[in-house]
């Protein structure tokens, strides 16, 4: 019967054991390498749609924002302003009267003020 291996030039038996583990071995470090590649970009396209989803809610909060300043400019109007406070039941000032005091009464209005 022939032996189970073969003699290379250095006298050593080169078994199908041998390779079959080596090749083995390859396998093994070639699979484990694809799967951390396929790991990794499995969370870059993971992250990619997080970023792509954050991009879609500035966008959309910088189109409130631009509506909501557009609709305060609207409302600050005179006409916006008088309608409010009609609608909280202020009433237009008719004629205004101004009262004239004397400079001296003046005077001592400022000095209490300065005194307290």
């Amino acid at each position: 019967m022939r032996a189970a291996g073969r003699r290379s030039l250095g006298g050593h038996v080169k078994t199908s054991n041998g390779m079959w583990i080596s090749s083995f071995l390859i396998l093994l470090v070639f699979l484990a390498g694809l799967g951390w590649y396929v790991m990794a970009v499995s969370a870059t396209v993971g992250e990619d749609y997080k970023l792509t989803k954050i991009e879609k809610r500035i966008e959309g909060l910088k189109f409130e924002h631009q509506d909501l300043m557009v609709r305060m400019s609207q409302e600050k109007t005179l006409d916006k302003i008088a309608e409010r406070a009609l609608g909280l039941g202020l009433v237009p000032a008719g004629r205004v009267a101004y009262i004239a005091l004397p400079s001296s009464s003046l005077a001592s209005i400022s000095g209490l003020n300065a005194g307290q």
